[in-house]
């Protein structure tokens, strides 16, 4: 009833990345595969640079839960660091509420 574009398909590389998608193994990106990727060279998945690949990257990586080098933090053995979290209550939250450090 509305006339529009019902039914006609959108192009699909319209120079629009996508969000979604397959993760391209050679450059990173999301919403294409390699074999698709118009990159020209490779980018390390290690140190984000361009030319390499992870398998021969000279960087050493730094691990953000123990901040020893070589290993990431997800396959880290020591206990993860809790995050302390801050919350601001108006006056009427604050008298209502009987945990509340003061």
């Amino acid at each position: 009833p509305y006339g529009g574009d019902k039914g006609k398909k959108v192009a699909e590389n319209s120079g629009v990345k996508k969000r979604g998608g397959p993760r391209c193994f050679k450059c990173g990106e999301m919403g294409h595969k390699s074999y698709e990727c118009q990159r020209k060279v490779d980018k390390c998945f290690n140190c984000g640079r361009l030319g390499h690949k992870y398998d021969v990257c000279q960087v050493k990586v730094t691990c953000f839960n123990c901040g020893e080098v070589g290993h990431k933090s997800p396959a880290c053995t020591k206990p993860k660091k809790v995050v302390g979290k801050v919350f601001a209550l108006s006056g009427d939250n604050a008298d209502q509420d009987d945990s509340l450090i003061r």
